[in-house]
């Protein structure tokens, strides 16, 4: 399912995260304080690790852990760096974005449409939506 795009993001497939990080996606929840923050976010498929800069996301603690990492490369298949001006650092075959929200390749077609709306709509609408008590830029489930 679609999450927004913070600033910059680390996003993390969850597949990955099951098969190398010790603990698998319940340990990874608890090492990152998931819940408690409202800025990390996770789906169906994806985590993401929020932050104001690339510089801030730890990749070496995740490489610690287990996930791949190929140094000469500077990329992982199993994580990327996505930053709102800037996209990706490096590619990935199971994620795609509108620069507004970011999926795993195997989202649902209707979440999918629906993070590609709420990405055309204009501001005005947006703040319609938020009068109405929604939050449109919130996980997509």
């Amino acid at each position: 399912m679609p999450i927004y795009i913070h600033l910059s993001n680390l996003i993390l497939d969850k597949q990955a995260v099951q098969a190398r990080y010790p603990g698998g996606v319940e340990q990874f929840r608890i090492d990152f304080d998931i819940e408690a923050d409202n800025y990390h976010q996770e789906d169906e498929r994806l985590f993401s690790l929020a932050t104001m800069n690339s510089d801030e996301l730890d990749i070496d603690l995740l490489i610690s852990k287990g996930l791949d990492f190929e140094e000469d490369k500077g990329s992982s298949s199993d994580f990327v760096i996505l930053n709102r001006y800037g996209g990706a650092e490096w590619p990935v075959d199971w994620l795609t974005d509108n620069r507004l929200f970011a999926w795993h390749i195997d989202a649902s077609p209707a979440s999918i449409a629906l993070a590609e709306q709420i990405g055309n709509e204009s501001m005005d609408s947006i703040k319609v939506r938020y009068e109405r008590g929604e939050d449109p830029f919130a996980t997509i489930w």
